[in-house]
């Protein structure tokens, strides 16, 4: 099985905006973060995975990750234009980005570089229900990233995954809790 079907996390639901809020969100990230310096205000969605536009679906090939980013919105960036991907999380209330979050918008940045080149941006933003949180693509992210998708791999050939913490309370949150043999209770 080729490593290119590894999709890195199973991304439970996304947000769902209705097309009159869009322009609401860009405002917002754009005064919350001098999103993608963009000063025109000439944003635009060209895709979003949430039912206000098309569907893109982003894959590198090379690092064998692909997922659809909740936006990819072009924008105005050093006289050139670059996509950017956003992903939502209006759930979220922490005030630090979680690695998953992390690591989940650096699949996409990977993924709009492969398909984009010159045209993707080097960065992109997770949002979170009150605070919104730059992304950049470094090289370290990228090592993350390969690492995590070794890590998938082994585990996809491996014929016993073990419990790997001690938390009652994420196992209970566990997707999979229902088929593991190691759950724990409390």
């Amino acid at each position: 099985m080729l490593v290119a079907r590894i999709v890195l996390f199973a991304f439970a639901g996304c947000a769902v905006l209705c097309a009159a809020t869009i322009p609401l969100l860009l405002r917002r990230l754009r005064e919350q973060t001098g999103f993608a310096n963009d000063t025109s205000g000439n944003s635009q969605i060209v895709a979003s995975d949430t039912g206000a536009g098309s569907t893109l679906i982003v894959r590198d090939e090379d690092v064998g990750v692909m997922g659809k980013p909740d936006y990819v919105v072009q924008e105005q960036i050093d006289g050139r234009q670059r996509l950017v991907p956003i992903e939502v999380k209006p759930t979220r209330r922490s005030r630090r980005l979680y690695d998953s979050d992390r690591l989940q918008l650096g699949v996409y940045l990977l993924g709009l570089r492969a398909m984009a080149g010159e045209g993707a941006a080097d960065f992109g933003y997770v949002r979170y229900s009150a605070m919104t949180f730059e992304v950049r693509l470094t090289s370290t992210l990228e090592r993350e990233i390969r690492a995590a998708v070794k890590a998938i791999g082994l585990g996809q050939r491996t014929r016993v995954m073990h419990r790997s913490h001690n938390s009652p309370a994420r196992c209970h949150a566990c997707a999979v809790r229902q088929y593991c043999d190691e759950a724990m209770t409390g």
